[in-house]
Order: C-alpha cells, then sequence, then structure tokens
C-alpha cells in the first residue's frame, strides 16, 4: 500500500546518502585548515583595504543617491525600481550611513559582510576535501569569482551562475582525486594546481588599491575634486562653479558633492561636455573636443589618464 510518509523518509535518506558521496566526510587536518584560514584572512584584508581606499565608482554612488540617500519609507518600499537596486545592499547601506556615516568602507561594509560569508561557506565546501593540494586549489577557484579580478562576465542576470560553476568543478576535481586510479589522480593534482597557478599569475597584475577593473575611470575623482577646490578659491573666491565631465563620471562626483557638502560646486549632469562650463573633468578620448572649445588643462591624473581644463 502506498504510504507517502515512508515514501518521503526514503527520498530523504537517498538524498542524504548521495550529500554523503558528493562532500566526504573526512575532513582536512587542523594544518590544513589553518592553512586556509590564513588564506581567507589574507584576502579578506586585501577587500577591506580596497574598501577603504577606493573611492565610490559609478554603481555604487548611483545606488546611494538614488535607493540610500532618500527617506526610510522609500528605501524599505524599494520605491526606486532600478537593475541598480539590490534590496540587501540597499538596505545595508542605508543602517550602516546612519550608525557610521558615510564614508566609503561604511557604506561598502554590506559587502565585505558577504563576501566574509562567502568565504566561510567556501572554507566549509573544502575543508572537507581530503587533499591539501585540491582544497587549496578548489578555495583559489571558488574565491577568484569574487575578487581576484578575472574576466569574467559581468552582466547581472548571469554573474551568480559563475561561482555554481566553479564550484562543480571543484567537486569534479575532489571526486578524481579520491578515485583509486593512480594516473588519473596525477592528472586531478595537476590540473588542481594548474588552474590555481593560472588564476593567481592573472590576479597578480591587476593588485592595487586606487581602482576597480569596471570603473577605472573614478580613481582620481578625489584627488581632482580636491585640486579643483583649490583652483576654484584662487580663481572664484566664494562663488560656485560649473563643472562640465564625460558622462560616467556624474554618479561619482555627486556622491562626494553630497557626502562632504561641497555647496561650491553645482551638481553634474550626464549631458556631458557639450554647454557653457567653469571647467571640464574628461576622459583622453574627449581630447579633441576639449581641444576644439579652447579648454585649457590645468591638471593631469596618471591612474586613469582623466584630465582636468579650465574654459579660457
Amino acid at each position: 500500500m502506498h504510504n507517502p510518509i515512508i515514501e518521503k523518509k526514503h527520498l530523504t535518506r537517498a538524498a542524504i546518502e548521495g550529500i554523503r558521496r558528493v562532500v566526504p566526510l573526512k575532513t582536512t587536518s587542523a594544518r590544513q585548515l589553518r592553512l586556509l584560514l590564513f588564506m581567507a584572512g589574507v584576502l579578506f584584508c586585501y577587500t577591506v583595504a580596497r574598501a577603504y581606499l577606493i573611492p565610490f565608482v559609478h554603481d555604487e554612488s548611483y545606488s546611494f543617491l538614488n535607493a540610500v540617500n532618500s527617506p526610510l519609507s522609500d528605501v524599505l518600499s524599494l520605491r526606486f525600481k532600478d537593475a541598480n537596486n539590490h534590496p540587501l545592499n540597499s538596505w545595508g547601506m542605508f543602517v550602516f550611513s546612519k550608525l557610521l556615516g558615510s564614508s566609503e568602507l561604511s557604506l561598502r561594509l554590506p559587502n565585505l559582510l558577504a563576501h566574509l560569508i562567502y568565504l566561510f561557506a567556501s572554507l566549509m565546501i573544502v575543508r572537507r576535501f581530503p587533499s591539501t593540494i585540491v582544497a587549496i586549489s578548489s578555495f583559489l577557484v571558488i574565491s577568484a569569482f569574487v575578487i581576484l579580478d578575472v574576466n569574467y562576465p559581468q552582466d547581472r542576470s548571469a554573474v551568480f551562475l559563475i561561482p555554481l560553476l566553479g564550484i562543480a568543478v571543484i567537486f569534479a576535481m575532489n571526486e578524481v582525486s579520491n578515485l583509486q586510479i593512480r594516473v588519473a589522480r596525477i592528472m586531478s593534482l595537476s590540473i588542481a594546481v594548474m588552474v590555481a597557478l593560472i588564476l593567481s599569475v592573472n590576479f597578480l597584475p591587476s593588485v592595487n588599491f586606487h581602482s576597480t577593473t569596471v570603473w577605472p575611470y573614478a580613481a582620481d575623482a578625489k584627488r581632482m575634486l580636491a585640486d579643483l577646490e583649490r583652483e576654484k578659491i584662487e580663481e572664484h573666491g566664494s562663488q560656485t562653479i560649473r563643472l562640465g565631465i564625460d558622462w560616467w563620471f556624474a554618479p561619482t562626483i555627486n556622491f562626494y558633492r553630497v557626502t562632504r557638502d561641497l555647496t561650491w560646486l553645482e551638481p553634474v549632469t550626464r549631458k556631458g561636455l557639450e554647454g557653457e562650463y567653469d571647467y571640464h573633468y574628461f576622459h583622453p578620448g574627449s581630447f579633441e573636443l576639449i581641444e576644439a572649445r579652447g579648454v585649457q588643462v590645468i591638471q593631469e591624473y596618471e591612474i586613469a589618464g582623466n584630465r582636468l581644463g579650465k574654459s579660457k
């Protein structure tokens, strides 16, 4: 006689048994775990340092200005409906901005906490792999999708699939390394080491504490605003000034205008460099347009190559 309760118990046991086969119960040694914890600590310290030092970029600033810097009711109700308004991030930014202020580090705390959880979950997965080489290589593979700056697709609708693919790869490596066939184990360990080395080599040239891969143009924003304020005091005294920009600078500059109370600067827009402005901040790609308008370059910034110009 069909009994759905008994059948459900059998299915549950089968599922648990399947998980046990995929995730071996034997865990890494204390020494291996300490090594993994050290690696996780180094990676997390790196992301914390970048969160503190790197200026707010386009998407972060856009989220703050439109989804966070609003009344609580608007933030909670997600009145600002946009692909860039991620609820947990927006709510977290709102809370930390009220508790700790609107610095880059405080507004990035939700992401840092998410990264900490991600690292912990990664450790809980790879610590069950008996092979030290596979465990370490697997940890690097999973971490690469978050911080190792590998050139993977950035689209919001697909990015969550990439860590899942990484997890599938590391489980496959672990399963092959557990085989009794010597050749298969050697091949698995070799592939694991090769993958880890490739990711590490790709990561090292990108190590920096001044810019992100997707939005490198924001690297000099704070320095530019400091230079502009000094220039403004010398040339315009207490008057407000208008700044023409390439469109992608707008959220970042308006973010610092709001959070640093730069009332001497009028809000910048996405209308571009066309129009009447006192100063221009632009990417090298716009140099010909700026030159045709007779703008005098007064400062060049080496990181992103941006330039600050003054209308003659």
